[in-house]
């Protein structure tokens, strides 16, 4: 009966040291002390926080949205960059700047209206009292045929046109004068004929144009061509224009 009731009584007291040390070691980790809530989040809080976040797929889906770096890098390389740009720029005028330039000169068609009418003409005449010798204005008659004293020089290339010409008195029945403007000694196409039927009207030649060259030598010729007398009273007139080329 001794050794019976001291085996139950050892198992006790070892129990008692097992829980003391299970007691201890619970105490030393936390177990069994007052729960802190401020140390952790609620149900609540976390799914309030999720809220405030995009989940896999819906990052997915917006960066399909956007470019890779890879391919916007390809894509500049067709783009010039600011710099490029300034400076690109700073090699050409403005639209503004050359439209101001253009006033400043002539269009094509500007310069061929200023060269056309920059061309200046010269009226060139002479008179003869016929039935007299001499000669007047540099020019010469059949009378005293000598053409080196009524010749004129051409100062610039030019052209000869538009001979007209005039008496003051009718000539006398039957009587041609006529009138021929001379280059370097030979006759031209510019020329007119006065007969007594033409009275005292202007008889002219504006058909022929005789073009000459700087140096060249001018003379009109007066003379009588039907062989009668064109009379003492009448005297002549003549006229025609030298253009200068602009």
């Amino acid at each position: 009966m001794k050794v019976g009731f001291i085996k139950p009584a050892l198992f006790v007291l070892l129990g008692i040291f097992i829980g003391m040390y299970f007691l201890r070691c619970g105490n030393d980790a936390g177990i069994g002390s007052d729960f802190d809530s401020t140390k952790y989040y609620t149900k609540t809080e976390i799914n309030q926080m999720f809220d405030d976040y995009l989940t896999q797929s819906d990052v997915e889906q917006m960066m399909a949205d956007y470019y890779t770096q890879a391919e916007v890098d390809v894509m500049l390389a067709d783009y010039y960059t600011q710099l490029e740009t300034d400076i690109l720029l700073n090699q050409h005028y403005l639209k503004t700047d050359i439209d101001s330039m253009l006033t400043q000169y002539y269009q094509q068609s500007e310069v061929d209206n200023l060269i056309s009418s920059n061309k200046s003409s010269i009226i060139c005449s002479s008179g003869l009292t016929l039935g007299t010798s001499g000669s007047e204005m540099g020019l010469f008659n059949n009378y005293q045929p000598i053409e080196e004293w009524g010749q004129m020089i051409v100062p610039i290339d030019g052209t000869l046109r538009n001979l007209v010409t005039q008496v003051t008195y009718p000539l006398n029945v039957n009587s041609v004068f006529q009138v021929t403007v001379r280059v370097n000694g030979a006759d031209t196409l510019l020329s007119t004929q006065i007969t007594s039927a033409n009275g005292t009207n202007v008889v002219s030649n504006t058909s022929n144009i005789i073009s000459v060259s700087q140096g060249d030598m001018i003379s009109l010729l007066f003379e009588e061509t039907a062989g009668v007398y064109p009379g003492n009273d009448p005297r002549i007139k003549a006229s025609f224009l030298f253009d200068t080329e602009g």
